[in-house]
């Protein structure tokens, strides 16, 4: 018998079983977060707010807005392209927005909107 062999045999396999643990934690985290933690307020948080920016900017008369968050987030407009992120370095999620809103970007857990203008 060939001891090399077997213990290269079995080396691959502690391997192989190894990167599959890795691969299925990584998968559960990522499909885990998507439906019920940052993401996914994220991608209501975007929807909503941009909904509302979008109503109050198409109404006649002057209307207020209080928007509080449960954390600190960044938001922004440019283009007519509302992005949400709550940290520097991650991939935001956008709303297009359907009328015109000036660019604007505030990093608050508190957003107000007067006379469509946002602070």
């Amino acid at each position: 018998m060939n001891k090399i062999g077997a213990t290269q045999k079995t080396l691959f396999f502690i391997f192989f079983i190894l990167m599959a643990a890795i691969i299925l934690y990584s998968t559960s985290s990522y499909i885990q977060g998507q439906f019920n933690g940052d993401e996914f307020n994220k991608e209501f948080i975007s929807r909503d707010l941009g909904l509302a920016i979008d109503v109050l900017s198409f109404s006649p008369e002057s209307i207020e807005m209080n928007y509080n968050l449960t954390k600190e987030f960044m938001i922004e407009s440019r283009k007519s392209n509302l992005r949400i992120k709550s940290k520097d370095i991650e991939i935001a999620k956008e709303y297009n927005f359907i009328s015109k809103v000036n660019d604007f970007s505030i990093k608050s857990n508190n957003v107000k909107i007067k006379d469509n203008k946002i602070s």
